[in-house]
Formats: structure tokens, C-alpha cells, sequence
């Protein structure tokens, strides 16, 4: 099973969840930064999502997509450098 599959599996308020968020934090620039965040989305709530995880937090969403996208553009310039 691919890991966007694995997305599609999530229920279906922390689906519209994580894409509002994409949608006003991390914005359309990069679908494949997005795809890479609904996928490490997935597998988190995978690993061991409990009761009370299932119930979306926006907030926190938000500032593990706004932490996702800083990582993501640091391993761009990384990879963008010659060592």
C-alpha cells in the first residue's frame, strides 16, 4: 500500500484537516512537499493514533506542517550546495 493510500484511509475530518492546512500553510508551490506531508501525516496516525489523537488539532497541524516545509526546504539547499 502506498503511503497516499494510506492517507485516504485517515478518517475523514483529519483528511480535510491536513488539507486545509496544506491549503493556507504550506500553499501549492510544492504538491510534492504536499504529497510528502500527507504521507508522514498518515504514517503518524498509523504508528498509534489513540482515541483522543483521532479528534485533528489544528494547531498542531499547522505548526508540524510549517516545521515540515522548513526541513524540507533545508535538505533542498543542502542538496543544492556543493560540499
Amino acid at each position: 500500500m502506498t503511503n497516499l493510500e494510506l492517507f485516504n484511509q485517515l478518517p475523514e475530518d483529519y483528511k480535510t484537516a491536513v488539507e486545509s492546512i496544506i491549503e493556507n500553510s504550506l500553499g501549492d508551490a510544492s504538491p510534492e512537499m504536499n504529497d510528502a506531508f500527507r504521507e508522514w501525516q498518515a504514517e503518524i496516525f498509523d504508528a498509534g493514533a489513540t482515541a483522543e489523537d483521532q479528534w485533528p488539532d489544528l494547531k498542531m497541524i499547522e505548526i508540524e506542517a510549517l516545521a515540515f516545509r522548513g526541513g524540507w526546504e533545508a535538505r533542498g539547499k543542502q542538496e543544492e550546495s556543493p560540499q
